[in-house]
């Protein structure tokens, strides 16, 4: 029998072994389109090995890693002027808010209760 390190595919299971990961985090990685599955036959699911390997990078690495054709990363079209105008835009968005009626409002709905007392 081959051992698991030896294969070039993977099921959720070992994947998430090999990486010391929950099987979830795996299925998270998937769906969010970060991890390629295949699926073999009507339900086994297969990982490459080699896509497993592209999860792992150095951290504090800067550098986007490939994750694939299309792809979008974090710093696609990443433009720090935008930004800085996004920011200067929107930071300010709550700022006209009277926070101490803000405040005694929660406070006053708080000693009311939000709860109807029919209602355990």
């Amino acid at each position: 029998m081959t051992k698991t390190h030896e294969r070039d595919y993977y099921t959720v299971p070992e994947a998430a072994d090999l990486l010391a990961l929950s099987p979830s985090t795996i299925w998270r990685w998937i769906k969010a389109g970060h991890l390629p599955a295949y699926r073999v036959g009507e339900r086994a699911i297969r990982i490459k090995k080699v896509d497993l390997e592209l999860m792992v990078t150095p951290t504090g690495s800067m550098e986007p890693r490939d994750v694939g054709p299309g792809a979008e990363t974090l710093f696609t079209n990443y433009d720090p002027e935008r930004v800085l105008a996004a920011l200067a835009e929107y930071a300010g968005g709550w700022s006209d808010l009277d926070t101490d009626k803000l405040l005694d409002d929660r406070y006053r709905a708080c000693e009311a209760g939000s709860r109807p007392i029919s209602r355990p």
